[in-house]
């Protein structure tokens, strides 16, 4: 039995890889101004929406906090009930 070292496989990419065009130094346009406010308009408009996506998840997590601590409250109030009054210190004369 020997033990001969096998080389790694070789994996080849599903899709083949796309080479960008070569620019022979040809500088791109600036973009207008109709572009650059649909841009911004773009942004502005993802920024909302992140705001708003925020505020829900702070909101539930408030809603969950309060809940939890309702029940914590809840459950240590019937302790000390079943538990019955606290036993008096002082003794009795």
């Amino acid at each position: 039995m020997s033990h001969d070292v096998l080389p790694p496989p070789v994996l080849t990419p599903a899709v083949p890889v796309v080479e960008p065009p070569a620019v022979d130094g040809a500088a791109t346009p600036a973009p207008t101004q109709e572009q650059v406010q649909a841009a911004d308009q773009v942004f502005a408009q993802r920024d909302e929406e992140s705001r708003q996506v925020a505020a829900l998840f702070g909101l539930q997590a408030g809603v969950l906090l309060g809940h939890q601590m309702l029940v914590e409250t809840l459950q240590r109030a019937e302790e000390r009930d079943e538990a019955g009054p606290p036993p008096d210190d002082q003794p009795d004369e």
